[in-house]
Protein backbone atom coordinates (compact mmCIF):
# COMPACT_ATOMS: atom_id res chain seq x y z
CA UNK A 1 0.00 0.00 0.00
CA UNK A 2 1.62 3.24 -1.17
CA UNK A 3 1.46 6.63 0.44
CA UNK A 4 -0.54 9.19 -1.53
CA UNK A 5 1.55 12.07 -2.78
CA UNK A 6 -0.09 15.46 -2.29
CA UNK A 7 -0.52 17.56 -5.42
CA UNK A 8 2.46 19.77 -6.19
CA UNK A 9 1.61 23.44 -6.33
CA UNK A 10 3.84 24.07 -9.34
CA UNK A 11 1.92 21.44 -11.33
CA UNK A 12 -1.13 23.70 -11.22
CA UNK A 13 0.52 27.00 -12.13
CA UNK A 14 -0.15 26.38 -15.84
CA UNK A 15 -3.94 25.98 -15.40
CA UNK A 16 -5.79 29.03 -16.72
CA UNK A 17 -8.83 30.63 -15.12
CA UNK A 18 -10.93 29.49 -18.10
CA UNK A 19 -9.81 25.88 -17.59
CA UNK A 20 -10.59 26.07 -13.88
CA UNK A 21 -13.97 27.63 -14.66
CA UNK A 22 -14.77 24.85 -17.16
CA UNK A 23 -14.12 22.19 -14.50
CA UNK A 24 -16.26 24.04 -11.95
CA UNK A 25 -19.10 24.36 -14.49
CA UNK A 26 -19.00 20.59 -15.10
CA UNK A 27 -19.28 19.97 -11.37
CA UNK A 28 -22.13 22.48 -11.02
CA UNK A 29 -24.07 21.00 -13.92
CA UNK A 30 -23.51 17.47 -12.61
CA UNK A 31 -24.68 18.20 -9.07
CA UNK A 32 -28.06 16.92 -7.99
CA UNK A 33 -29.88 19.24 -8.29
CA UNK A 34 -27.60 21.32 -10.51
CA UNK A 35 -25.93 24.30 -8.89
CA UNK A 36 -26.78 27.47 -10.82
CA UNK A 37 -23.79 29.57 -11.69
CA UNK A 38 -23.12 32.99 -13.15
CA UNK A 39 -19.68 34.00 -14.38
CA UNK A 40 -19.43 37.73 -13.88
CA UNK A 41 -17.33 38.40 -17.00
CA UNK A 42 -20.33 39.90 -18.82
CA UNK A 43 -21.28 42.07 -15.88
CA UNK A 44 -17.86 43.68 -15.95
CA UNK A 45 -18.80 45.49 -19.16
CA UNK A 46 -21.43 47.51 -17.30
CA UNK A 47 -20.65 51.11 -16.46
CA UNK A 48 -21.45 50.82 -12.78
CA UNK A 49 -18.87 52.15 -10.31
CA UNK A 50 -19.31 49.04 -8.13
CA UNK A 51 -18.52 46.42 -10.76
CA UNK A 52 -14.69 46.42 -10.54
CA UNK A 53 -13.51 43.71 -8.19
CA UNK A 54 -16.80 41.78 -8.16
CA UNK A 55 -16.01 38.07 -7.56
CA UNK A 56 -15.83 35.82 -10.62
CA UNK A 57 -18.66 33.45 -9.72
CA UNK A 58 -22.04 33.53 -8.06
CA UNK A 59 -23.09 29.95 -7.27
CA UNK A 60 -26.68 29.22 -6.17
CA UNK A 61 -27.83 25.86 -4.88
CA UNK A 62 -31.26 24.85 -3.59
CA UNK A 63 -30.19 25.62 -0.02
CA UNK A 64 -27.75 28.49 -0.10
CA UNK A 65 -25.39 30.48 -2.31
CA UNK A 66 -21.79 31.60 -2.37
CA UNK A 67 -19.39 33.91 -4.18
CA UNK A 68 -16.02 32.69 -5.44
CA UNK A 69 -13.03 34.53 -6.85
CA UNK A 70 -10.90 32.36 -9.14
CA UNK A 71 -7.13 32.71 -9.15
CA UNK A 72 -4.62 30.78 -11.21
CA UNK A 73 -0.88 30.84 -11.66
CA UNK A 74 0.79 33.71 -9.88
CA UNK A 75 -2.24 36.03 -9.84
CA UNK A 76 -3.32 37.37 -6.47
CA UNK A 77 -6.43 39.03 -5.09
CA UNK A 78 -6.29 42.79 -5.69
CA UNK A 79 -7.25 45.45 -3.16
CA UNK A 80 -10.55 46.17 -4.93
CA UNK A 81 -11.36 42.43 -5.06
CA UNK A 82 -10.53 42.11 -1.38
CA UNK A 83 -12.87 45.02 -0.68
CA UNK A 84 -15.72 43.18 -2.43
CA UNK A 85 -14.99 39.91 -0.62
CA UNK A 86 -14.94 41.75 2.73
CA UNK A 87 -18.21 43.58 1.97
CA UNK A 88 -19.98 40.37 0.92
CA UNK A 89 -18.73 38.53 3.99
CA UNK A 90 -19.86 41.39 6.24
CA UNK A 91 -23.31 41.02 4.64
CA UNK A 92 -23.40 37.37 5.67
CA UNK A 93 -22.41 35.87 2.32
CA UNK A 94 -20.15 32.83 1.91
CA UNK A 95 -17.04 34.02 0.08
CA UNK A 96 -13.70 32.44 -0.77
CA UNK A 97 -10.95 32.30 -3.35
CA UNK A 98 -10.60 29.08 -5.34
CA UNK A 99 -7.43 27.97 -7.12
CA UNK A 100 -6.59 24.86 -9.12
CA UNK A 101 -5.24 23.36 -5.89
CA UNK A 102 -8.76 23.58 -4.43
CA UNK A 103 -9.97 21.48 -7.34
CA UNK A 104 -7.12 18.98 -6.94
CA UNK A 105 -7.52 18.54 -3.17
CA UNK A 106 -11.31 18.09 -3.35
CA UNK A 107 -12.29 21.39 -1.72
CA UNK A 108 -14.47 22.45 -4.66
CA UNK A 109 -15.98 18.98 -5.02
CA UNK A 110 -17.01 19.09 -1.33
CA UNK A 111 -18.27 22.67 -1.28
CA UNK A 112 -20.51 22.62 -4.38
CA UNK A 113 -22.93 19.86 -3.24
CA UNK A 114 -23.20 21.60 0.16
CA UNK A 115 -24.94 24.49 -1.61
CA UNK A 116 -27.93 22.19 -2.02
CA UNK A 117 -28.25 21.78 1.75
CA UNK A 118 -29.98 24.29 4.00
CA UNK A 119 -27.54 25.99 6.38
CA UNK A 120 -28.03 24.74 9.87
Amino acid sequence: MGVATPPREDAYLAVTEWELLAEIVKLCDGAGPPVRWVHMAGVRRERCPWVPGLPDLLLVGSGTCCWRELKCGSTRVTAVQESWLDALEAAGQDVAVWTPLDLADGTITRELPALNSRPG
